[in-house]
């Protein structure tokens, strides 16, 4: 689709004339297994952390009896309160999906507006809302591509200053808004989009989740009410591109809306371990290279991870789980450490934790200028006590395409995930239920069935 207009009418047509039979026919089972996943961790990430805390605070401010109900819990509040609680928790602990091509964690900002508005008005089909994903998942690919990688580098993160938008889509499209109101709610969410990665490794992180899709959900609402924001709030000299690349990335959108597709470029890349995204490979590397040459924590003097400038995680000794799941000391220490990298090492119970301190002070972070700066590729350089030194590069972490998260890994995922507030029979009935997104009548059904 070429660009036509404003980046707001682009987008705006874009959205409003998308239909089921537009998408590829890929996209519907990649939407399927990216909601069963973002459910999953979205009720783990109820349990602790940002998302306890921002469900109880909300319950103590805001609960309605026949509000959205939040999944795992008894608690029920307005749509936009569900949408901050939901994101916050989907992002809560790290373990949420990533797409490389809006830079970011998709699902955490398209899967709780769908929930949130859904339960708002009569009913809303699987296929009405997977389309409406693959809309807000474009959206955010095309804005992504403006701007990558100024507003990584400036200190931005991605799926805070994204993620209204792929919200206030999703919410557009369950709304019915025309191609006018969606225009307005896409202009509004400029005004509403923030987020700094100074806050990365703390509970704001996975707030900047939660507060883009109730802003995007709000923006939606607003604009369904008839309010109205600037025609030029993406373009203006003193707009979004200008304001978030810190230069002229208007017109430079390389994402071709309908032509290329995001969602089948990513395809759904799910998390195998819960932590950032960003050392996974490191994880993989040092869990393959532990199997093959039987390397204990004694037997290693040292340890190098190369990796790209936005990989470069440093924290040899981290104190909390949040910080934690963002230390390639930690997370490489852990591989070699411990049998599987779960969810209970990134408690803060977990920590402070002494035997991956000690080995994390063996451990070193270096930056390989040749790669690009949001470049997952890893290499580790291990040596041994004995002198032996072993090398191995990987460019593809677990869950990326060519090294994708298996069905049933998924599937083994989201039991653990909602184990500890869904009973087993509940569990599995959800997990139908979501398998059959596609023909679902109502996916309203997905809050009550848990």
């Amino acid at each position: 689709m070429d660009r036509d207009g404003s980046t707001a009418e682009t987008l705006a047509t874009f959205v409003g004339e998308l239909t089921y039979s537009d998408l590829p026919s890929e996209a519907p089972p990649i939407v399927q297994q990216c909601v069963l996943d973002t459910v999953g961790v979205t009720i783990a990430g109820l349990d602790e952390g940002a998302g306890r805390v921002t469900c109880e605070v909300d319950r103590r401010l805001s609960a309605q009896p026949s509000g959205v109900p939040i999944p795992g819990t008894d608690h029920r509040t307005s749509p936009t309160n569900a949408g901050l609680i939901l994101g916050t928790a989907a992002h809560g602990l790290d373990y949420d999906d990533v797409g490389p091509s809006m830079t970011g964690h998709p699902s955490a900002t398209l899967v709780p507006p769908l929930l949130a508005v859904a339960s708002d008005v009569d009913s809303v089909t699987g296929r009405e809302a997977i389309t409406a994903f693959v809309a807000g998942y474009e959206v955010e690919c095309y804005l992504d591509s403006a701007l990558t990688p100024a507003h990584v580098q400036n200190g931005w993160h991605p799926t805070a200053i994204l993620g209204p938008f792929g919200a206030a889509t999703v919410a557009a499209v369950l709304l019915d808004l025309d191609v006018t109101a969606i225009r307005n709610a896409l202009n509004i969410c400029v005004s509403l989009s923030s987020g700094s990665s100074a806050n990365v490794g703390s509970m704001t992180k996975p707030l900047h989740a939660g507060h883009a899709v109730r802003s995007g959900i709000t923006a939606a609402y607003l604009a369904d009410g008839g309010f109205t924001a600037s025609e030029e709030a993406f373009d203006h000299e003193e707009g979004f591109f200008e304001l978030f690349s810190g230069s002229d990335a208007v017109g430079e959108a390389t994402h071709r809306l309908g032509d290329t597709w995001g969602i089948i470029e990513d395809g759904g890349i799910f998390k195998k371990y819960p932590s950032c995204y960003y050392t996974h490979a490191g994880i993989e590397l040092m869990e393959e290279l532990k199997a093959e040459h039987d390397l204990t924590a004694d037997s290693i003097d040292r340890i190098e991870a190369v990796v790209s400038e936005g990989a470069k995680l440093e924290n040899p000794a981290p104190a909390t789980g949040l910080e934690a799941k963002f230390s390639n000391h930690y997370t490489i220490a852990c591989a070699l450490l411990y049998d599987s990298i779960g969810l209970d090492l990134f408690r803060d119970e977990a920590l402070p934790n002494e035997r991956t301190r000690e080995v994390g002070e063996r451990i070193t972070v270096s930056v390989d200028p040749d790669l690009e700066y949001t470049s997952f590729t890893t290499e580790l350089r291990v040596t041994t006590t004995d002198g032996a030194e072993l090398r191995r590069r990987k460019e593809t972490p677990p869950g990326y395409p060519g090294n994708r998260v298996s069905r049933d890994e998924l599937h083994d995922k989201f039991s653990d995930c909602v184990q500890t507030r869904l009973r087993r029979d509940q569990a599995e009935a959800l997990l139908e239920t979501i398998e059959g997104l596609d023909e679902m009548d109502d996916i309203g059904r997905i809050l009550t069935v848990s």
